[in-house]
């Protein structure tokens, strides 16, 4: 007998021993291919790199997998507990594997040659996500086992449990607990109730079969099991499970995947990538410290790197920009929608051919439109608006499209002259003009209304966008000076250096005009637009230091800077921009200038306060003529005058007067003659010259009221 328990001792210790050494050598093989000490040291999920407006709201993320890191104690308790109960029970006892389920999984995957079920701890579901595939066969299972155990020895339980939620998918492209919340919950991550932590952790056995805004039902069941759960283990009364389980599942999805401002965003992400792909310090940089290969590409490091971008936008201004703009432009596409169908001709040029033949309707061509505002002083983009609908076009006329600036381009002309010794009373005929123009051969140019007049000052014509003065203007000081100070002013754009330049037939930007218009309220100084304030890595590191001001240089003398800027204000006040006062009550001081190209194809309106500047172009995508009323000031001019009120308002800015060089001297002008005014003068207004342009005294009045006769005498004699 003796005997015999000697051989079954022997045999067992024979068994163990071989049963160990397969082990230890089926784990140093499995080892092989598994990730090192160094590389569990290291884990760093993939991150979504978020923009941020100057507001510090999140306007858009980009990420291959949507998550952003959580601190431990930033979690809930009770989705803490709402894990472990129905994940891990064991969590705080184990060593990243718990024995018995193990080994009885293990071996009745043995006997019935079937794949293991699904016994995992924490820490061995955290391996297979970072490490491993999703295939189920046992030496997954071993080899999930074994990087557990390296990352228990490696992290703390707590530490374990943050990386746990901050690495598992819950479905809708979201990763990690913080992107669940917001997806499914409108929330941060802090902020979820017992029942939505529940509702979370049981989508992690399967994430779109539970998912609660497709699947409702389902997602409702498998929460009150997760509740239940909390009970059985002790961390929810029974009373409070059952008070939890009878509440409804409500949801409250976040924003659209397209965020806030996207077509600003998309504008920071392309300027982003061309900057990192300019410089390969900077990319290596970028890289290193979010931990990618140095040879990660621009998209990679903006996709997977983590980073936060903050921005110049304010959400408030770009929130009211889309209001003011999306309700015009609504306006105008209802008008040629009831045109078309009224015309019932697929030949009209406001009919869309292609979505007319493919519907088998009459479509009206889609109205666009652009606003882009900038920080007169910084030339920070407070908002930006490129089109009406971005998920049907990703062009961004704001900043990409070419387009006719019609009568906008007209201050360029007068800044030219103005600072070239003409003066705002200088009078040009108002005459008509034959001319050889290169781009249209003998050109005939006319005024808007086709009327003809006398001399008329430059601060007048201007208010009233007199076309044959602005040509004339143009020849007197050349079309290669003009585009001399426009390229000074920011205009990058190529120009023609034809006469009907005076009239904005060469192509700009939104953004480059806009720029340029800055310039007459910031007295002379332009300053490049920007968008980008500072960019951070996840850990906080700054990699591009805080930007406050845009590149500047001094583009024109303050003098003439401030006599323009008192040119376009008179345009606001009594000229082409007057609706802006009269219609929409922006009453504080400000300048700007129309502009309607000569077929009606585009309408602008660029203009300024001290604050702010702000340009809006509208018309269609293709060059077709939007009908006679669609002017500058019919279409553009409202879009500008209701956001920039509304703007001031939000901001709190002070109504402020635009401050004048000491070099320049106010001179009270006789409205009859254009001298300087003396007591006899019966109309006058206020003009500003530079000490060496002031006028000689009025000869008309200058002995009391004259007749009609000497007036005209007067008259004769000085021009």
């Amino acid at each position: 007998m003796k005997a015999f328990w000697r051989n079954v001792a022997l045999f067992t210790l024979v068994f163990l021993v071989v049963f160990t050494s397969i082990i230890a050598i089926t784990v140093r093989l499995l080892s092989r291919d598994l990730p090192d000490l160094a590389a569990v040291e290291q884990i760093r999920p993939k991150l979504s790199t978020v923009i941020t407006s100057a507001d510090g709201q999140i306007l858009k993320t980009f990420a291959i997998q949507k998550r952003t890191l959580v601190a431990f104690d930033d979690l809930p308790p009770a989705l803490i507990d709402a894990l472990l109960a129905s994940e891990d029970r064991e969590f705080w006892s184990h060593w990243g594997v718990n024995p018995i389920s193990f080994v009885r999984a293990s071996l009745i995957s043995l006997v019935t040659l079937s794949p293991p079920r699904a016994t995992s701890t924490l820490s061995q579901q955290l391996a297979r996500d970072l490490f491993l595939t999703k295939e189920r066969s046992l030496i997954r299972k071993i080899k999930e086992a074994i990087v557990a155990t390296r990352i228990e020895r490696t992290y703390t339980k707590k530490e374990i449990i943050q990386l746990y939620l901050n690495q598992v998918y819950f479905g809708a492209g979201a990763y990690g607990v913080q992107a669940a919340a917001r997806t499914y919950f409108g929330c941060d991550a802090r902020s979820l109730t017992t029942e939505q932590c529940a509702t979370l952790v049981g989508m992690l056995p399967a994430p779109n079969y539970y998912n609660p805004i497709r699947n409702p039902e389902r997602a409702l069941a498998r929460r009150n099991v997760v509740l239940g759960a909390m009970g059985a283990t002790g961390k929810l009364p029974k009373s409070e499970v059952a008070r939890l389980q009878a509440l409804p599942l409500v949801t409250t999805p976040g924003l659209e995947e397209l965020g806030i401002a996207p077509y600003f965003t998309e504008y920071i992400r392309i300027r982003l990538s061309e900057q990192l792909q300019k410089s390969d310090s900077l990319r290596i940089r970028f890289a290193q410290v979010a931990g990618l290969p140095d040879t990660a590409s621009a998209d990679q490091l903006i996709y997977e790197g983590g980073f936060v971008i903050e921005t110049t936008l304010d959400s408030r201004l770009q929130q009211i920009a889309e209001r003011v703009l999306s309700a015009r432009i609504d306006s105008m596409q209802a008008y040629y929608d009831r045109a078309v169908r009224a015309q019932n001709n697929i030949n009209s040029p406001w009919v869309d051919r292609e979505q007319s033949l493919a519907t088998g309707s009459i479509v009206a061509k889609r109205v666009q439109a652009a606003l882009l505002a900038m920080d007169v002083r910084t030339g920070a983009i407070l908002a930006m608006v490129g089109g009406r609908d971005f998920d049907a076009t990703k062009f961004n006329r704001a900043v990409q499209a070419l387009r006719q600036p019609g009568s906008s381009f007209k201050p360029f002309v007068y800044t030219a002259a103005i600072d070239n010794g003409f003066s705002p009373v200088t009078e040009i005929p108002n005459q008509p003009v034959t001319l050889s123009d290169p781009q249209r051969g003998e050109w005939r140019p006319e005024n808007y209304d086709g009327s003809i007049g006398g001399p008329m000052t430059l601060r007048e014509a201007l208010a009233k966008s007199v076309n044959l003065v602005a040509v004339r203007l143009l020849l007197q000081t050349t079309p290669r000076l003009v585009i001399q100070y426009a390229e000074n002013m920011g205009i990058r754009s190529n120009l023609p250096p034809y006469p009907s330049l005076a009239l904005g037939v060469g192509e700009v930007r939104l953004v480059e005009l806009t720029a340029a218009y800055a310039v007459f309220p910031h007295q002379g100084i332009y300053v490049e637009p920007f968008a980008i304030s500072r960019i951070l890595s996840r850990d906080g590191i700054q990699l591009v230091e805080r930007q406050i001001s845009g590149q500047q240089h001094e583009a024109l003398n303050p003098g003439t800077a401030f006599i323009m800027t008192k040119l376009l204000e008179n345009v606001v006040v009594r000229g082409t921009g007057a609706g802006a006062r009269s219609q929409f009550g922006l009453l504080r001081p400000a300048g700007g200038k129309t502009g309607t190209t000569n077929d009606y194809g585009d309408a602008w309106f660029v203009g300024f306060t001290p604050q702010i500047c702000c340009g809006v172009w509208v018309g269609f995508d293709q060059r077709v003529n939007m009908g006679r009323g669609n002017t500058g000031a019919g279409a553009a001019l409202p879009i500008w005058a209701q956001f920039m009120k509304e703007a001031h308002d939000v901001l709190n800015l002070p109504a402020q007067d635009f401050p004048k060089p000491p070099e320049i001297e106010a001179v009270e002008i006789c409205d009859e003659s254009h001298l300087a005014a003396t007591p006899n003068c019966p109309s006058t207004y206020t003009e500003y010259f530079r000490h060496a342009e002031i006028p000689e005294p009025c000869t008309i009045h200058r002995w009391g009221r004259s007749s009609p006769a000497s007036r005209r005498e007067a008259l004769r004699r000085n021009y």
